[in-house]
């Protein structure tokens, strides 16, 4: 499902806190394990921890999940490369 952002109209792929979760944890153990690997001094620019917050806000104007709502066919032309949000139906 997708959704948009009431404040800028951007289109987000809508996915659950789990599966944000899941995404952080595995990006997290991927760059700790790449950066044991890697020069010290660029280790910083590369390798920086995930973090759930960037999933709970909207990728191009930052307005929070809660301001999304569902879709229409229209809202996204085909083809575009869709940010993640969480939105969960209450």
């Amino acid at each position: 499902m997708n959704v948009t952002c009431q404040a800028c109209g951007q289109v987000h792929h809508a996915i659950t806190r789990a599966t944000a979760e899941q995404s952080v944890a595995l990006a997290n153990q991927r760059n700790d394990a790449i950066s044991r690997c890697g020069d010290d001094e660029f280790r910083p620019m590369y390798f920086q921890s995930e973090d759930i917050g960037r999933y709970e806000h909207c990728f191009n104007c930052g307005a929070p999940a809660s301001e999304c709502k569902p879709s229409k066919p229209d809202d996204c032309p085909a083809g575009v490369t869709l940010q993640p949000i969480i939105w969960e139906l209450v």
